[in-house]
C-alpha cells in the first residue's frame, strides 16, 4: 500500500485538526496542545516526525512567520493545504458516526 494511502495516526489527527483551528501553528506549541489533548508527555521528535509525514502526504505545508518581537526572526509554522482539510473532513465525520453509534448504544 502505498504512503499516501495508509491511515493517518492519532497525533497527526490532532495535529492536523489543531493547526485547521488555529490552535496552534508552530512546532513547540503544537506539542503542548498535543500533550494536553492526550493527557501524557509527548516528545518534540514524535510532532515532528508526524509534522514530515503530513507534509510527505500533502497535506501541511510549512510557511514563515512575520519576524517575531523578540528575536526579529520569522519562525517555521505550519499550515493545512487543501488536501490536509479533506482528509480531516473524512475523520471528522468517522469521528461524529462513531460519537452517535455509541450514544444510540446507551
Amino acid at each position: 500500500m502505498p504512503k499516501r494511502d495508509r491511515m493517518l495516526g492519532p497525533v497527526q489527527i490532532v495535529l492536523l485538526h489543531l493547526i485547521d483551528t488555529n490552535v496552534s501553528r508552530y512546532g513547540q506549541a503544537l506539542r503542548d496542545s498535543v500533550a494536553v489533548l492526550f493527557g501524557e508527555h509527548i516528545s518534540v521528535a514524535q510532532v515532528y516526525i508526524a509534522l514530515n509525514r503530513l507534509q510527505e502526504r500533502g497535506l501541511v505545508i510549512e510557511g514563515m512567520s512575520e519576524p517575531t518581537k523578540r528575536k526579529g526572526q520569522p519562525r517555521k509554522m505550519y499550515l493545512i493545504s487543501p488536501e490536509g482539510v479533506e482528509a480531516l473532513d473524512v475523520y471528522r465525520k468517522v469521528a461524529a458516526h462513531i460519537l452517535a453509534v455509541n450514544e444510540s448504544a446507551r
